[in-house]
């Protein structure tokens, strides 16, 4: 069955689930949920579950985000199966200094992660502030966006801004999952901190 016609049609309806659906109007297509806030738990990582196959956006809030000592913060995404495995296309740039001078912009590109960053904010004081903001784009291909506000104790006023931005093939076994992490130094993420998920679905 199929449809034949020039000029506009517009469609009332229309059965299976639309994930492959485009130029949707947001307001009035898709099905938004919002999960329950998460408390971080203490523990050198945490994997927040729950995004359904046919979800084609993703969002994790995340407040607070700090180490119980120096270490480096970086995030995974996929499904149980590979998350670990999954190779990023990405880069990051992000300001050293805080005093209001002149910064110095440093860059990096990552494959193994997704960095939060690698360097320079490695202290137990330093807390991490954003929204990780992930795209279904062709196939299996994820783009995602780490938008994120750096703060010494969490009320400094010479905060640091940071943005990553990147791809990845989760492949057919698919995208249920976000993980953040430790590593190098693997020591505990905060239990002061707190995520967030929201997902978008065609309906």
């Amino acid at each position: 069955k199929g449809i034949n016609a020039t000029g506009i049609v517009t469609a009332t309806s229309f059965s299976g689930s639309g994930a492959n659906l485009t130029n949707l109007s947001v307001s009035s297509n898709y099905k938004i949920t919002t999960g329950s806030v998460i408390n971080t738990g203490n523990s050198t990582s945490e994997t927040i579950t729950g995004i359904p196959s046919d979800a084609v956006k993703v969002e994790l809030l995340y407040y607070n985000l700090k180490t119980t000592a120096t270490g480096i913060m970086a995030m995974r995404a996929g499904n149980a199966s590979n998350i670990d495995n999954n190779n990023w296309f990405s880069a990051h740039t992000y300001a050293v200094q805080t005093n209001n001078t002149n910064s110095n912009i440093k860059t990096s590109a990552w494959s193994s992660r997704f960095q939060m960053p690698h360097e320079d904010f490695q202290g137990a004081q330093n807390r991490r502030t954003g929204i990780f903001t992930f795209n279904k784009h062709i196939d299996n291909i994820w783009y995602c966006v780490n938008d994120m506000v750096y703060s010494e104790n969490g009320t400094s006023a010479t905060a640091r801004n940071f943005i990553n931005k990147g791809y990845i093939d989760v492949g057919a076994s698919g995208f249920d999952r976000i993980k953040i992490f430790t590593y190098s130094n693997a020591v505990n993420i905060d239990s002061s901190g707190r995520f967030q998920l929201k997902y978008y679905q065609v309906v």
